[in-house]
C-alpha cells in the first residue's frame, strides 16, 4: 500500500469518519439536508474541522482517565507520508488499543452530536442564534415551530394543495405526516393524512358531469397517505393548529 492510500485511509478513519457521524447525529435529514447534496470542498472542511476538534477531545480524554495509553504524535507524519517497515510493525503491534480507541470515538462523536441536538432544541437556540440554525428551511415552514410558545405545546399542520392533474386543479386537504428532500435540499415528495379532494377549476365536461354526484364537488380519499409529488404543486396554504398537552 503506498504511502498516499496510507494517509487518505489515516485521514478518513482519524477525521472524516468522527467528523461525518458528529453532523450527521446533530443534522438528521429532518433537520438538514447537507448530507443530501453532492460532496464539495466545504462539506469537506466542514466536516474534517468537526472530525479535529473530536480527535483532541479523544486525547484528552484519554490522557486525563488512562495516562498509560497515549497518542505518539511522532509517527503521524510518517504515516501520512511513505511508512517504513518499523513505523507498520509498532502499529501493528497496539492494533487493538487503535481499533478500540476509535470505535469508542466513533461511538462518542455520535453521542455528542445527539446530545448537542436536543441540547438546541430544547432551548430552541436555533432560532434565537443564526449560527446554530438548520439549513432546511422547509423543517422551519412545516413544523410551525415559530409559533410555539411553550414545551407543553406541539403543532399539527394542515395543508390545502393545490395540483393540476391534466386540465383540471384540485385541492388535496389533509395533515401533513411527512415529507422529503432531493440531493439539492429541495422537497421532492409530501405525505398527506386525513385527505379530502375539491375541484376548483374543470375543463374536461364528462369528467366534471361525474363529480357534480358528489355535494360541493369534495370527498374524502380512503387512503391512509396520499403522497404528492412536489413539483406537482402549483401552491399550497398552511394551517398550524396549536396542541396542548394536558396532565392527568
Amino acid at each position: 500500500m503506498s504511502g498516499i492510500t496510507y494517509g487518505v485511509a489515516l485521514i478518513i478513519l482519524f477525521f472524516i469518519l468522527p467528523g461525518g457521524l458528529f453532523r450527521k447525529a446533530y443534522s438528521p435529514i429532518h433537520l438538514s439536508n447537507y448530507h443530501l447534496r453532492a460532496s464539495n470542498f466545504a462539506e469537506i472542511a466542514t466536516t474534517l474541522g468537526f472530525g479535529m476538534v473530536i480527535q483532541c477531545l479523544g486525547i484528552l480524554i484519554i490522557n486525563k482517565f488512562h495516562p498509560s495509553l497515549y497518542v505518539d504524535f511522532r509517527l503521524l507524519p510518517k504515516l501520512l507520508s511513505s511508512p517504513d517497515e518499523v513505523v507498520l510493525s509498532k502499529v501493528q503491534k497496539h492494533l487493538i488499543p487503535i481499533f478500540s480507541y476509535n470505535a469508542c470515538l466513533l461511538l462518542f462523536s455520535y453521542v455528542m452530536g445527539s446530545l448537542l441536538q436536543r441540547l438546541v432544541l430544547s432551548l430552541r437556540l436555533d432560532e434565537r442564534f443564526l449560527v446554530l440554525k438548520f439549513d432546511n428551511a422547509f423543517h422551519y415552514v412545516f413544523s410551525g415551530k415559530m409559533f410555539l410558545k411553550k414545551d407543553t405545546e406541539e403543532i399539527l399542520t394542515y395543508m390545502n394543495v393545490c395540483v393540476k392533474i391534466d386540465n383540471d386543479f384540485f385541492v388535496y386537504s389533509g395533515f401533513l405526516l411527512d415529507y422529503q428532500l432531493n440531493k439539492d435540499g429541495h422537497c421532492e415528495l409530501i405525505e398527506l393524512g386525513k385527505v379530502k379532494r375539491k375541484v376548483i377549476d374543470k375543463h374536461n365536461t364528462e369528467f366534471s358531469h361525474i363529480l357534480k354526484k358528489n355535494q360541493h364537488h369534495e370527498y374524502n380519499l380512503f387512503c391512509d397517505k396520499l403522497f404528492i409529488p412536489y413539483n406537482q404543486i402549483l401552491n399550497f396554504g398552511i394551517t398550524y393548529f396549536r396542541v396542548q398537552r394536558v396532565n392527568g
